[in-house]
């Protein structure tokens, strides 16, 4: 009896740790490698006939016995990977990232770089992550966990953030949206609040590092930001979200993806509204977003796409370089501001804004020669507040509309062979507002816009007929003009920055064989900018004079919507190409890139004097003659010279058309070593053309010893990917020589009589321009991730 039950006893625990070892698991994801998304119904085999699909997530799970398999991954369209694992006790993660059978649309429009076949510093930002960690802030604000990327709201308008990457700012951050660039063709910069809403439609954003693997040329100096949007080769979706948060904060969000439909069809929709009061004064938002795709594939070798986007939006901004006291003495202290300027300057608060004040709309007017208007002026408020209402406003805010359309045709010729054609068009309209002078700042830090109100609306004289107008009469108070109103003394006005631009590019893919791949391609891109201001307010007046226009009547009244001040045009046409050679083993990846680029540059002043083409000669004119020592330049009959004389040829003033061209020569080599582990170099070297203000100045004339900018680079990398831990490690080292310094200064001009004798002397804002410093950037980068369990 007792050999009985030992031999149970010891029956009973073998198959207990028989049936433990037996429980063994191997689970992952299996994805594609190049957008991320994840495969459903991929086949993970383990042996003949048997195996899992995966689910509707990607995921798979498998329950094997201790030992050694071979698993592998297929899916249709995908090229087969075998893994070989060793399970010996312990559950196991393996993740598969599965690459496509032939070449394809995102590989080829997008530049996306690839886990241990780039060789460059990368990081992918997935549409869970953006869910989950963006909220309710600009979309690049995602980005400040990858490393040497820096992100900021600056003031806190919404939509005016900003990124830096390894030390420069967004102008050298190629920043891409399906393979199209969407970096200003003027400046370089890119406003955010264009694209508010376009997360909502992203597959796959990804933050190349350094001169990145983009092909075409672009300015990525600091890095590059590729953002693909959904289409047909995403799952089908519906989802609705509906935010809401502090600060009036609310937003509604709905997306749509049909996926492929059985007639070769796809559709995506997105859209968004969204509305804040802000947490800095007046910060105040109103935007909508839109996204639409529509795709057609035809028969198995053809796809075209068209697609729109935009986002119409308005917001309040403030500045965001204020020194510290003014938001908080405290915050002062602790970030080391000397005490002296603590106890110098106001404390206002973390929700500061200097571009706020309110003013009483009193409607009661003062004609004539009152008893004494003056203490209405001096704020007599039991006076002023029998009138009207208050109106609180910031006189800084952001309006515009940028839609963008793409047209899209893929080619596939053949297993080898790929073209792809882009048509993409952009139509900006909108602009910023502000006062036309600097009112005067209160003691609670608002601007005193009660003073302005009061300067465009009462009088301190008699009314006046419009033939005893004088418009250069100095004023503290409004004119009366009989006929046309009061004349403002101050008002808003607004900044316009409309823009026209279209472009083609067009991609060649050759897989030459299994190893080398051949990429060539052109991009042409036609650019109009119009630049003006206008009145946008008169703040209680009717009419303001303006002086900037010298081809009119300096002295007629401007009213809301009328053009001041400037009135400029920018013309810039742009044609490059580039060729890749790339190679790719299972150990060695490599490739050399060659791209270049010329653009062109012109300038048009719709209020700077004239051209006048006589027979002989070409004079600049305005409205008034030309007096020169006394002497009215004229012609043989007396009559002078001016925007309206009538013998001769007038066309507007332009620059000549200057050209400026760069190139761009990059490459690099990755090694890897085994499974886990590879590393990577990459160098190159760019010369950059330089951007338009640094070639026509902001009076529209050409600045001589305009240069490129120079860039040298190299970068070595270490990458470590196992299913549990993953490093990313590198080192980079980037010379910018001729960096330029092209803006607004405040200067003092020596006394008259030196050279510069036509300038009085003393303070003055000039535009300056410094074609020769240097810059140095380098550090180092690195990236950790630990899947502690299956969840985390």
């Amino acid at each position: 009896m007792r050999s009985f039950f030992l031999t149970g006893f010891v029956l009973f625990f073998a198959l207990f740790f028989t049936t433990v070892s037996q429980a063994q698991t191997i689970r992952g994801t299996v994805s594609d490698e190049i957008s991320g998304e994840t495969l459903i119904g991929a086949n993970v085999i383990y042996a003949a006939g048997k195996g899992v699909v995966t689910d509707f997530e990607g995921n798979y799970e498998l329950k094997l016995s201790p030992g050694e398999y071979d698993i592998t991954i297929s899916y249709v369209g995908y090229i087969t990977v075998v893994k070989h694992v060793l399970l010996k006790g312990s559950d196991l993660r393996l993740d598969v990232k599965l690459g496509i059978e032939t070449l394809n649309e995102v590989t080829i429009m997008a530049d996306i770089a690839i886990d241990r076949k780039t060789p460059i510093a990368f990081s992918n930002i997935t549409p869970k992550q953006i869910e989950e960690e963006l909220a309710g802030q600009d979309l690049p604000m995602i980005l400040n966990h990858t490393p040497g990327v820096y992100a900021t709201q600056q003031g806190g308008g919404d939509g005016d953030a900003r990124i830096t990457i390894r030390g420069f700012n967004q102008r050298y951050v190629a920043v891409m949206i399906d393979g199209v660039p969407v970096n200003d063709m003027e400046n370089g910069w890119v406003y955010w609040s264009n694209w508010s809403g376009l997360e909502v439609a992203l597959q796959k954003t990804q933050v190349q590092r350094g001169l990145s693997a983009t092909k075409i040329a672009v300015p990525s100096v600091g890095g590059s930001l590729n953002m693909i949007t959904r289409g047909i080769d995403s799952k089908k979706s519906l989802s609705f979200r509906q935010d809401f948060g502090s600060f009036g904060y609310l937003r509604s969000i709905i997306s749509y993806n049909s996926g492929r439909l059985k007639n070769g069809w796809g559709v995506t929709l997105a859209g968004s509204y969204k509305k804040r009061d802000g947490f800095v004064n007046q910060t105040w938002s109103k935007a909508f977003s839109y996204f639409v795709k529509v795709e057609k594939e035809i028969g198995t070798r053809h796809r075209l796409s068209l697609s729109a986007i935009g986002a119409p939006q308005q917001h309040g901004q403030r500045p965001y370089k204020l020194q510290a006291p003014f938001y908080s003495h405290e915050l002062a202290k602790e970030i080391g501001v000397d005490q002296s300027l603590n106890d110098a300057l106001p404390e206002y608060g973390m929700n500061y804004n200097d571009f706020v004040g309110g003013y009483l709309d009193n409607k009661y007017r003062f004609y004539g020669k009152q008893a004494s208007p003056f203490p209405i002026v001096k704020y007599d408020s039991t006076a002023i507040t029998q009138y009207g209402n208050y109106n609180y406003i910031n006189t800084r805010k952001n309006y515009f509309h940028k839609p963008q359309f793409n047209l899209k045709h893929s080619w596939s010729v053949n297993p080898r062979l790929f073209l792809l054609s882009t048509v993409y068009l952009s139509i900006g309209n909108g602009g910023g507002t502000g006062m036309i002078h600097g009112p005067e700042t209160l003691n609670n830090g608002e601007l005193d816009m009660q003073s302005v109100y009061l300067g465009n609306y009462l009088l301190d004289t008699e009314q006046i007929p419009l033939s005893e107008y004088d418009p250069d009469n100095p004023y503290n108070f409004s004119t009366y003009v009989d006929g046309l109103g009061y004349q403002a003394s101050n008002a808003m006005r607004s900044s316009i920055n409309n823009h026209f631009w279209a472009g083609y590019i067009g991609q060649l893919n050759f897989a030459i064989n299994e190893n080398f791949t051949l990429a060539t391609g052109i991009d042409y891109r036609y650019y109009k900018g119009e630049h003006y201001r206008e009145v946008y307010e008169m703040i209680g007046g009717d009419f303001v004079i303006d002086d900037g226009d010298n081809t009119t009547d300096k002295t007629l009244p401007k009213y809301v919507d009328d053009r001041i001040q400037y009135n400029d045009e920018a013309k810039i046409s742009w044609i490059g190409g580039y060729a890749q050679m790339e190679y790719s083993s299972e150990r060695f990846n490599a490739f050399l890139n060659l791209s270049g680029a010329g653009q062109s540059y012109q300038g048009i002043d719709y209020f700077r004097s004239k051209f006048l083409h006589l027979a002989d000669t070409t004079i600049e004119v305005g409205y008034l003659p030309i007096v020169n020592d006394g002497d009215t330049l004229a012609d043989e009959n007396g009559i002078p010279y001016t925007v309206n004389y009538p013998g001769g040829n007038i066309s507007d003033y332009k620059t000549d058309v200057v050209w400026h061209s760069g190139y761009t020569i990059k490459a690099g080599f990755g090694y890897n070593i085994n499974q886990k582990n590879n590393v990577f170099i990459n160098l190159g070297y760019l010369s950059k053309p330089p951007i338009f203000n640094s070639v026509i100045s902001r009076d529209n004339d050409v600045i001589e010893g305009a240069e490129n900018e120079l860039i040298q680079a190299i970068e070595l990398g270490y990458n470590y990917h196992s299913p549990r831990i993953s490093f990313k490690g590198n080192l980079y080292y980037t010379k910018w020589n001729n960096k330029p310094e092209n803006r607004t200064r405040r200067v003092e001009y020596p006394e008259n009589g030196s050279e510069y004798d036509s300038i009085p002397a003393g303070d003055q804002n000039t535009q300056i321009f410094i074609p020769t410093m240097d810059a140095l950037h380098m550090g180092i980068e690195g990236e950790f991730a630990w899947y502690i369990t299956r969840k985390w």
